[in-house]
């Protein structure tokens, strides 16, 4: 569940950098935006009490740097100046949004071996 949620939030977030490019971010774009986040917390506080500690520094990774995008795009939404980091440009949340395929595809992957479904390859 920790998976969909993380890839659904994932999705969302580029769905709003995509909206907030067009200059069109409705109310319904920051709804799905923020129900994706709330959906993603909550797998992620109940995967926290089940998962052994491998498993939840490659989570922990993931959750936060979702968040982070989160509130850098947030923030862009509002019409909030960005810091001095070139990241927390629209073009640089985009390279941030789409570095992250790399991180949730180590997250599955640390957790498949972790519930025995995989190996690592030799």
């Amino acid at each position: 569940m920790l998976n969909t949620a993380a890839l659904d939030f994932h999705s969302e977030l580029n769905h709003f950098w995509h909206a907030l490019r067009a200059d069109s971010v409705t109310k319904d774009v920051r709804a799905r935006l923020d129900d994706a986040r709330r959906e993603h917390r909550a797998r992620y506080s109940e995967a926290q009490m089940r998962v052994p500690d491998d498993v939840h520094a490659v989570i922990d990774g993931v959750h936060r740097r979702l968040n982070r995008i989160y509130g850098v795009l947030k923030r862009l939404g509002s019409g909030i100046p960005s810091g001095w980091d070139d990241d927390e440009s629209l073009d640089g949340t985009h390279h941030q949004i789409t570095g992250v395929w790399e991180q949730l595809a180590q997250m599955r992957r640390t957790m498949r071996r972790s519930l025995g479904v995989t190996q690592d390859s030799p």
